[in-house]
């Protein structure tokens, strides 16, 4: 993967877009052309130099009918991150993270990971009811304003999965610590995730429940987690 290919395939907005929808999950170019309102011979160049540059790679999926093969395109492992910026701090939060393991000890440090991120959520929580002028929380706006909105601010790449009256499933297709979860899931996916996924339940109402289905840092190919309701946690 050449930097100048790369570069000059990233130049074209809508390309990044195409890029963007394929870190999400694999796509047909009918897919793409629906989503991005841009007509299939368009898509078809958009797609070439992706592919050229290294970016995207191709791939047939059989059709149950008679006929040829769908082609399927998706990003390479190698695709570079267009919605997030290079993760400069992680130099600095990995170095973090060993001064505190080295001065408190890995279960001290568990603990005071859970307790930042348990505190973040909850004053994330409260601004956003500040800004919203939110008195009460439905599944419905925690869907449409924190997952929808704010955690797509913060590049995770949010996609809803799956909705019903008592639960929301939706996952993460970019963590942006990822470098330090691989390297560290005890720490960044066992407690500090896991602090943040309490103090959201604790502010928003204290009878959801996050469960985390599927975990970066512990081998899965993204972050999935499922939130209910008391009522869905109980049955």
């Amino acid at each position: 993967m050449k930097s100048i290919d790369v570069w000059k395939a990233l130049s074209n907005k809508s390309r990044v877009a195409i890029l963007r929808e394929l870190y999400r999950k694999p796509r047909s170019m009918k897919e793409l052309s629906g989503i991005l309102d841009l007509g299939t011979s368009t898509i078809r160049q958009h797609l070439a130099q992706l592919e050229r540059a290294g970016l995207i790679t191709s791939f047939e999926v059989k059709s149950p009918r008679v006929g040829r093969p769908a082609l399927y395109y998706r990003a390479t492992k190698d695709a570079p991150l267009t919605v997030y910026p290079k993760r400069t701090y992680l130099p600095l939060l990995r170095s973090l993270l060993g001064k505190m393991v080295q001065q408190a000890g890995e279960d001290k440090t568990k603990e005071s990971l859970r307790e930042i991120g348990s505190t973040m959520a909850e004053e994330m929580i409260r601004s956003i009811e500040v800004e919203q002028n939110i008195r009460q929380w439905s599944l419905q706006l925690f869907k449409e304003v924190v997952v929808e909105n704010y955690f797509a601010e913060m590049g995770v790449e949010p996609e809803v999965v799956s909705v019903t009256e008592n639960s929301i499933t939706f996952q993460e297709n970019n963590c942006v610590v990822l470098d330090l979860a691989l390297q560290h899931p005890d720490l960044i996916c066992d407690a500090l995730d896991e602090g943040v996924h309490e103090g959201l339940c604790h502010a928003m109402n204290p009878s959801w429940n996050i469960k985390k289905d599927l975990c970066v840092g512990h081998g899965d190919e993204i972050c999935r987690f499922t939130v209910t309701t008391e009522r869905e946690t109980e049955a």
